[in-house]
């Protein structure tokens, strides 16, 4: 029905072009031409509505499938792929959202999408990332640290140029990213969700730097994995009493808790209630 409402259009346009084309007063000419105006106009208008239409049940499909995450590390716990797998996404970041204490659900929720999204790309624990900004920056994205690290996910400048140019050679990055970049000199200080993505990215590359070891992917993203690693091959011990990793870990298991609490909840009854108040610590 909706491919007739376009090609329509269109063959009323050709009609009136042979009127146009065999008209000899000028009046005639006039009215063809304002006639095939108004059928090119309408013609367009319908194309741009197949599109929307086209548009608005990709989006939908895609909230109605659920998060892949076959090949990830889950860092400091139990592995969590089965909820995401029962869950759809639009469900699964609403529940994720209320994951964090209260006073902070407000900020959390507005990236809680991206942390998903870029997670399930490249294959990091979105719990990981959550505690890793919860720590950062309170989930803040105007942050800057004394040392001169910015936004939510606190990167420094040579860092973000190195990942930069490591992301733009690999082919990684969106047509949006990509026009941000081309604005903007620091655009990870501009764009959010490009500041996001750079950051579990470089999750996803120290923990290949670091394998199997959730604990010293968190150490080096905090301190650098060339400091992690020179320590390392002098035998110390960079994860024993280091206040960076015993915050990230009280967070991701903070986080986790309440999702399995909430996430269950919802799985067991499905009857379209709301999902469950949280008892804050």
């Amino acid at each position: 029905m909706r491919d007739f409402q376009i090609i329509t259009p269109l063959r009323r346009y050709f009609e009136v072009f042979r009127c146009f084309n065999s008209t000899t007063r000028v009046g005639e000419r006039v009215l063809a031409l304002t006639l095939v105006s108004l059928f090119v106009i309408l013609g367009l208008k319908c194309v741009r509505e197949y599109s929307s239409v086209k548009e608005n049940l990709a989006l939908v499909s895609q909230t109605l499938v659920s998060h892949k995450f076959e090949t990830v590390n889950w860092s400091f716990g139990e592995d969590q792929k089965v909820f995401f797998e029962l869950l759809t996404k639009h469900r699964a970041q609403k529940i994720l959202s209320i994951s964090a204490p209260k006073k902070l659900q407000k900020n959390f929720s507005k990236y809680t999408e991206a942390i998903l999204e870029f997670s399930e790309k490249y294959q990091v624990d979105p719990f990981w990332v959550g505690a890793i900004m919860w720590t950062e920056t309170h989930f803040k994205q105007r942050s800057t640290s004394r040392v001169g690290a910015k936004g939510l996910m606190q990167i420094m400048e040579p860092t973000g140029v190195f990942l930069l140019k490591q992301m733009e050679k690999k082919a990684l990055l969106s047509k949006q990213a990509l026009k941000t970049i081309s604005s903007f000199k620091r655009p990870w200080e501009i764009d959010p969700y490009l500041n996001i993505e750079m950051g579990v990215y470089y999750l996803s590359s120290l923990m290949k730097r670091f394998p199997r070891s959730a604990s010293h992917a968190t150490v080096a993203y905090n301190m650098g994995p060339s400091r992690i690693r020179f320590r390392l091959n002098k035998g110390i011990n960079v994860t024993k009493r280091n206040q960076y990793l015993i915050k990230v870990k009280k967070r991701y298991l903070y986080l986790v808790k309440n999702f399995r609490k909430n996430a269950g909840s919802y799985l067991l009854d499905r009857k379209g209630s709301p999902l469950p108040k949280l008892a804050y610590q």
